[in-house]
């Protein structure tokens, strides 16, 4: 009996099945809508570090978080509207596009989805950036500290 668990587990292994939950996402789709033919600037990357810190005001006190964002390697490119692509992060399990927006636009919309669930829809407005930063977490770290050590 214990050889065909060992079977099952080392065949479990090697095809990749996951036991213990669910794979993170495969892609990610940016769409940018607007007038036929506006031209604007896209960075997309999933070579990139990223790390989460607080903002507190002046007297000490939480107001919300911010992550700071370190590219280390990204695409540029001129895109046409409407701009509808699908990037894949199966393997990287994070992405980040910043849409560069330099003189007046009309009706410039940004959207993304990973997996086919919305995670941006912005207007865009002149002079502005719109940025999309996802990364996957899979962790059984626990995110609340303890209270009592």
């Amino acid at each position: 009996m214990a050889r065909f668990v060992l079977i099952g587990m080392l065949l479990c292994t090697v095809s990749g099945c996951n036991l213990l939950g669910s794979d993170g996402p495969a892609e990610v789709r940016i769409l940018i809508d607007g007038a036929d033919g506006q031209q604007l600037r896209l960075v997309t990357t999933t070579n990139f570090l990223a790390q989460r810190q607080p903002v507190f005001s002046d007297e000490g006190i939480y107001l919300q978080d911010t992550t700071l964002v370190r590219v280390l390697d990204a695409d540029t490119i001129v895109v046409n509207t409407p701009y509808d692509e699908l990037y894949d992060i199966a393997i990287a399990q994070r992405f980040l596009a910043r849409v560069l927006i330099g003189s007046p636009r009309s009706g410039l919309r940004v959207r993304a989805w990973v997996d086919g669930e919305n995670r941006l829809d912005r207007a865009a407005s002149a002079d502005s950036v719109v940025q999309f930063l996802y990364y996957y977490l899979n962790s059984d770290i626990p995110l609340d500290e303890p209270t009592e050590v």
